[in-house]
């Protein structure tokens, strides 16, 4: 069973604080919560609905449900105390507990629908099956599971706390216990459909740190970690910084020297990826209409001087350190 604490395991202090931040328009949420939405269909709009959000973080989908769907009851867990006290401040009508996935404090039969977002490829190998039982227990005979996951081509185990499910694994996994599934559906999976290359899946991290490497390399880490670094900056690139300084901080020991360590941390402190390059551009063409086309015409520009600005950052403290 996992240890319940204020943070996860390798959390880092903030984390929680800058997710409840980013939960409301983001536009990652903003796209998994409409996509959950189509995927639910009707049950997302019936009225009276007892919902469960299993692994419910600083509670953005529970606040989501009860403003936006049928849900009538909305309760939510979590196994960080600090998630669940931003949830409390988010959602004060729902009923937020601490407790892992595999020990819910729920009675058997008390939700119609549970959600459970991006929480199974965490939960430790051993625990996976009894955290299934449980999401079955505390759901009614007639309701359903809606369940987002890590996915590839085949299963890809990482560490016991993070794993990528193929969809038979997956589907094996969910009728051992109780579970039929309705619908088992891939999205943004295109890149498992290729043979494994030099014996590892290809993935968007593994190909953005093939083409930024070098500037890596060019902002003074070493070619030996310039691949690992180019992953970094392709995933705050694609993603944000928020995903990138996580995967900094979940690196092995080895992978990235101190000096190189430093120089990504400043490397990685900014705001030129795409999500933010769309709101720029949303905003500023909002404020000046008839020079939308400009807007947009600059817009890859100040992706890239954006990249360059905090490369150059990083490459002045690394010839300090």
């Amino acid at each position: 069973m996992v240890e319940i604490g204020a943070l996860a395991p390798g959390i880092p202090a903030d984390y929680y604080r800058r997710i409840y931040l980013a939960e409301r328009g983001h536009w990652w949420y903003r796209g998994m919560r409409d996509i959950t939405v189509a995927l639910l269909g009707d049950r997302w709009r019936l009225n009276g609905t007892r919902l469960l959000d299993a692994g419910c973080g600083t509670g953005g989908f529970a606040r989501f449900a009860l403003d936006n769907g049928g849900a009538a009851i909305v309760s939510g867990a979590d196994l960080a105390s600090a998630a669940i006290a931003l949830a409390r401040e988010r959602v004060p009508e729902a009923d937020l507990r601490v407790a892992p996935l595999d020990a819910l404090p729920f009675a058997d039969g008390s939700f119609d629908l549970v959600v459970c977002n991006d929480v199974l490829q965490h939960v430790p190998a051993e625990d996976v099956r009894r955290s299934l039982e449980e999401l079955r227990r505390v759901l009614d005979p007639g309701g359903a599971l809606l369940l987002r996951t890590n996915g590839a081509r085949r299963l890809r185990v990482e560490r016991d706390d993070w794993r990528a499910y193929d969809a038979g694994k997956l589907e094996m996994e969910l009728a051992a216990t109780g579970f039929r599934c309705e619908r088992l559906t891939y999205a943004n999976a295109a890149l498992s459909l290729l043979p494994d290359v030099a014996g590892s899946a290809v993935t968007l991290q593994r190909m953005l740190g093939v083409v930024m490497a070098p500037l890596a390399w060019l902002a003074g880490v070493p070619w030996s970690e310039a691949a690992v670094a180019g992953q970094l900056l392709g995933t705050k690139t694609v993603l944000n910084e928020l995903i990138a300084y996580l995967d900094l901080a979940a690196l092995p020991e080895g992978a990235l020297s101190a000096r190189s360590r430093l120089i990504m941390t400043y490397a990685l402190c900014g705001f030129a990826n795409l999500g933010s390059l769309g709101i720029m551009i949303g905003g500023l063409a909002t404020m000046a209409p008839e020079r939308r086309g400009e807007i947009v015409r600059l817009g890859a520009k100040t992706l890239v001087s954006g990249t360059l600005a905090t490369l150059i950052a990083g490459s002045v403290v690394g010839v300090i350190y």
